[in-house]
């Protein structure tokens, strides 16, 4: 999906020292967060942006994995929500 392609264009653009990707691939993926009210997220996408913006981050600065899976918890709550509200 859209959410996990951006973070493999993250991770593309780290490993390709590439920090124009990497910030406009978090820059978008802050937008959505945003949208959505995913608060924390969105910090998490800010700081990737700036961290694209100054420069290249090094791979270990960044977890990538774990910011997937928190993406993947917060859609998991968001289905959550809908069945309650549908019931």
């Amino acid at each position: 999906d859209d959410c996990h392609q951006k973070i493999d264009q993250i991770r593309e653009g780290i490993r390709a020292g590439d920090a124009r990707i990497v910030e406009e691939a978090a820059h978008s993926l802050k937008g959505a967060a945003g949208s959505i009210g995913a608060k924390q997220l969105e910090q998490r996408f800010l700081q990737l942006e700036m961290a694209g913006r100054a420069g290249i981050p090094q791979e270990s600065e960044i977890d990538l994995a774990e910011l997937e899976q928190e993406i993947d918890a917060f859609r998991e709550a968001l289905k959550e929500r809908e069945v309650i509200l549908e019931d």
